[in-house]
């Protein structure tokens, strides 16, 4: 009896058990992809048979022919297996292509719109109108004026994200006034999220940024600057004119500004320092340190905490809930809390106004300084310049060397502290 099936069982085994080792050997998975050649081995079978029956017939010889059964197991084996892999490659690439396109479509995409350009000759002003996204303005070094927009879109795939896109191309006006805005009928929604403006503008050209939502950086510009935001940061470097914010709520950084600055904002800190010009300040809830101003500086805050440092010119502060600390004021000094105590150490160059509700006044100034000393404290110990002990005394007065500035000095409920040794 002739078998047909042993040679193909016998060779199908043996390349199945090298790829296997080879596989463990070199960690290819080469294993996988020989299996998708599995009618390969129909075709061995059928082969065999035919040969087997061409070697019988012309040899004449009386076998008769029989299919090994266990080729036949083998070629099931090998199907079944087949298909199991070829499944869950399927399920796999599925899975991973699903994924792809929802993590495409929940990522957010920063999509580029095509730069403009415009000469700036003509160009006196600008005005910036964008809801919600940043506002970059940085110098050019040419007499043009260039935009670049960016949209950022979420919860849409590339080819809809783009097309999303270019519908918030920005609306141009150009005259005197070159005015950029964004569809102010468009809001933030759950596919754009945002539009991202950078400009880049030559000298002498007053700017005015305006956003509901998104931080504000202006640096190196030449021309006075205008930002109004209801939220968002805003940072102003290096500006050779004027500095005007109005901020609802939002950190505010500005240094190295020739000219004058006012600021304004509801809630956050303010960080000004190296300022020319005069610097007024007000502040509902925050911190606020300044420093390094030459003009006169005005400070309005409600909540939070005054940080002073090297006036040149008559300071004025006021705070209701919150301490004020100072040092080197150049000129005549007005300090008022409500609630706090202050801290003020510097030389004496004019009137010193020191009025402290409900907190301690302590106050160094050189032991050559020429001040004449009044202190009041309805409730606290009051201690001079000449550094006389009158615990009991609600009114002490002094005076240090020719007394030519006056220092007045008020509390309702704290100690008043004059120490000359700094």
């Amino acid at each position: 009896m002739r078998k047909v099936g042993t040679l193909t069982s016998a060779l199908t085994l043996l390349v199945l058990g090298g790829l296997l080792l080879f596989d463990q050997l070199s960690d290819k998975q080469i294993i996988f992809k020989v299996l998708s050649y599995w009618p390969v081995i129909v075709f061995a079978l059928g082969a065999e048979l035919l040969w087997s029956l061409y070697a019988v017939k012309k040899l004449k010889i009386n076998e008769e022919i029989r299919v090994d059964a266990r080729s036949i197991a083998l070629l099931c084996l090998v199907g079944v297996f087949s298909l199991v892999v070829y499944s869950q490659q399927s399920i796999q690439g599925l899975v991973q292509s699903s994924i792809v396109n929802l993590r495409d479509a929940l990522s957010e995409k920063r999509i580029s719109l095509p730069d403009m350009k415009f000469d700036a000759k003509s160009v006196k002003r600008m005005e910036i109108f964008n809801r919600v996204g940043t506002i970059d303005l940085r110098p050019s070094d040419s007499q043009t004026i260039q935009l670049k927009t960016k949209v950022r879109v979420q919860n849409l795939q590339s080819d809809q994200a783009n097309q999303e896109a270019q519908s918030l191309t920005p609306l141009i006006s150009q005259g005197e006034t070159l005015r950029v805005e964004i569809d102010p009928a468009w809001s933030a929604s759950s596919k754009i999220t945002g539009v991202d403006l950078e400009l880049l503008v030559p000298d002498n050209i007053d700017v005015q940024l305006l956003t509901d939502t998104g931080n504000v950086t202006v640096l190196n510009h030449v021309g006075n600057v205008v930002v109004s935001s209801q939220s968002g940061k805003v940072d102003l470097q290096d500006i050779k004119g004027t500095a005007t914010v109005d901020d609802g709520n939002g950190q505010i950084k500005a240094a190295s500004i020739l000219g004058d600055v006012e600021i304004k904002t509801k809630a956050g800190s303010l960080d000004v320092h190296d300022i020319k010009g005069n610097v007024q300040l007000d502040n509902a809830f925050g911190q606020i340190k300044a420093g390094k101003i030459d003009g006169d500086l005005n400070i309005t805050s409600r909540n939070g905490i005054i940080d002073l440092d090297t006036v040149a010119g008559n300071v004025e502060a006021q705070i209701e809930n919150g301490p004020i600390h100072a040092a080197n004021l150049q000129k005549a000094v007005t300090l008022n809390s409500s609630s706090g105590g202050i801290t003020l150490e510097s030389i004496v160059g004019g009137t010193w106004v020191l009025n402290s509700q409900r907190g301690n006044v302590m106050v160094r100034i050189p032991k050559d300084s020429d001040v004449e000393f009044i202190g009041e404290s309805s409730s606290g110990t009051i201690k001079g310049p000449m550094q006389s002990n009158k615990p009991n005394e609600s009114k002490v007065s002094e005076k240090l060397g020719r007394g030519t500035y006056q220092l007045l000095i008020r509390t309702e409920t704290g100690s008043i502290t004059v120490n000359p040794n700094l």
